[in-house]
């Protein structure tokens, strides 16, 4: 404001003293003002080169290369490495200003449900087999899975506003509820046109269980989503329940698919394999229970050979003591149980 209010007076010299007095700036810095006017035609100063930055070019491409590959990365472990690879002392703050000069900004990670790298290579292939199904295909699925509830909150850390003093106040605290009796598990079910039975857990949840829900509630959800006798039902990634699905409820006419499961085969599919084999269906069971034509081949061959479907129990190494030694030392800790490990040796 100053410089172009003695730029303008310029123009009348005679005005010189009076700017001088006016905007309270020595003689010669008015002199220099109205000399820069002259020969630039600028009033503002110009802008200066600065400090120089103590971050290379190259090394802000490979801040943002590490950022790009892992978002979560310290940066304060960054400013360490870079400080040592340059000799020189990097602040955690100056990588940050470079980063958010190239548009990144720290924001709090969106939370969503885990899904490893096998399971999501299993999806994917159960979306590409399944992508040129018709419109009629997805209205006839049934999807169904438990889950459990919180009575009080979530399981994590929370916070209160409150002063250092009223500390037990009841809307200071967090109710709890010991031996596990704050939660609650449910089996549900929904379909394209809507949920279907929310069934409430009491236990634990096993297979009976498990066979018992879906008789009671399985078909009434299906009836009220208006898929009467034809529908395909979706369930969760255990084998045990496939099992027992297959063996006892496919009379039923439901089909029964997973899109990932685990790799070890229970003694009840074994026997499933086996029994459909004496019907002729062998390879069939095993398209039903994503099984490889390699796996029921050997659960066929073992079942030949040793005329069982259990896995054979290895020897191992041999006892250290006998029986009688093993009943002795039990027998010693019953009767002097601070007696020590080292001292029962030497005996």
């Amino acid at each position: 404001m100053i410089n172009s209010f003695i730029a303008m007076g310029e123009l009348d010299p005679s005005s010189e003293d009076d700017e001088t007095e006016l905007v309270g700036r020595s003689h010669t810095r008015v002199q220099k003002i109205i000399g820069k006017f002259k020969i630039d035609r600028l009033i503002e100063n110009e802008s200066g080169r600065g400090r120089k930055c103590i971050l290379s070019d190259v090394a802000k491409r490979k801040i943002l290369k590490e950022i790009k590959i892992d978002p979560k990365v310290s940066v304060v472990k960054h400013a360490a490495e870079i400080s040592q690879i340059i000799g020189r002392s990097i602040s955690a703050e100056t990588l940050r200003n470079a980063i958010r000069k190239a548009g990144h900004k720290s924001r709090v990670a969106r939370k969503k449900p885990f899904i490893s790298l096998q399971n999501q290579k299993k999806r994917l292939e159960f979306a590409k087999t399944h992508q040129l199904k018709t419109n009629n295909f997805i209205p006839k699925i049934i999807f169904s899975d438990e889950s459990k509830f919180n009575i009080f909150g979530n399981d994590g850390r929370r916070t209160v506003w409150r002063k250092p003093i009223p500390l037990w106040i009841q809307k200071n605290l967090r109710p709890a509820v010991q031996q596990g009796g704050g939660s609650v598990m449910v089996w549900g079910c929904m379909a394209s046109t809507g949920v279907g039975n929310l069934v409430f857990i009491d236990g634990i949840m096993n297979h009976m269980v498990y066979l018992d829900i879906l008789h009671n509630n399985l078909t009434e959800s299906a009836k009220n989503s208006s898929l009467d006798g034809n529908f395909i039902f979706q369930h969760d990634k255990d084998r045990k329940r496939a099992t027992i699905i297959l063996d006892k409820v496919s009379a039923e006419k439901v089909a029964y698919g997973s899109m990932a499961r685990n790799k070890d085969i229970s003694v009840d599919v074994r026997n499933l394999v086996i029994n459909h084999r004496k019907n002729g269906k062998s390879v069939r069971i095993g398209q039903i229970l994503k099984l490889s034509n390699s796996t029921v081949f050997n659960i066929i061959r073992r079942f030949k050979k040793t005329n069982s479907v259990e896995n054979k129990q290895r020897s191992g190494r041999p006892r250290t003591f006998s029986e009688r030694e093993e009943r002795w030392i039990v027998r010693h800790v019953h009767i002097n149980p601070r007696t020590s490990a080292v001292k029962l040796t030497e005996m």
